[in-house]
């Protein structure tokens, strides 16, 4: 009688767990959609930005509109993006958001038209002579070409991850956990030696 019960208990308590981290993994998942989304939305609107001041213009960084492009939704959310996002999806935007906050603290610094101008002469005439000097390299356009070849990598990886259905997403979550499990293993059997 006493094994039947404590065999019971230990059932229970068993499903109440597995009940828990459902129900924990169900609200994160909730979470990570939102986020997702609020990210989708912030690369719509500075692909939209960018192509519409393309169109415009044929210096787009030079235009009064571009440094209307924003990474606001990401400071915002980064760490909690960091902690439910998978790592590859989080890599992802990382690569897309990295040079844009660059590219918007480049954009704030005085002088910038004649920087750039400058450089693009030093370019040419880098290109010209074939060797490299110093004040060549044009940042503004480096980061701009990173940002945009990104733009549509991220927004792919978003698009693939929403489009899971739940149960690809949980297991994805699981070997997430499972290799997170794995290193810590690792990191304390390296320690121990």
């Amino acid at each position: 009688m006493t094994t039947d019960v404590l065999l019971a208990g230990f059932g229970g308590a068993l499903a109440v767990f597995v009940l828990g981290a459902f129900r924990e993994w169900w609200r994160e998942e909730r979470e990570r959609e939102g986020l997702l989304q609020l990210l989708l939305a912030e690369i719509g609107h500075n692909d939209e930005v960018a192509r519409t001041v393309g169109e415009t213009t044929r210096d787009p960084i030079g235009s009064p509109n571009f440094p209307s492009l924003t990474a606001e939704t990401w400071r915002d959310v980064q760490g909690r993006a960091a902690a439910l996002l998978p790592d590859d999806l989080f890599a992802a935007l990382n690569r897309y958001y990295s040079p844009l906050q660059t590219l918007l603290t480049l954009l704030t610094f005085e002088d910038r038209d004649n920087e750039r101008v400058n450089r693009a002469m030093m370019q040419m005439h880098s290109e010209l002579l074939e060797r490299d000097f110093a004040g060549a390299r044009n940042p503004w356009n480096d980061y701009l070409n990173a940002m945009l070849e990104a733009q549509d990598r991220a927004r792919a990886r978003i698009d693939a991850y929403l489009v899971l259905p739940w149960d690809d997403r949980l297991l994805l979550r699981l070997v997430r956990w499972l290799k997170r499990l794995g290193r810590h293993v690792r990191i304390q059997e390296g320690g121990k030696r």
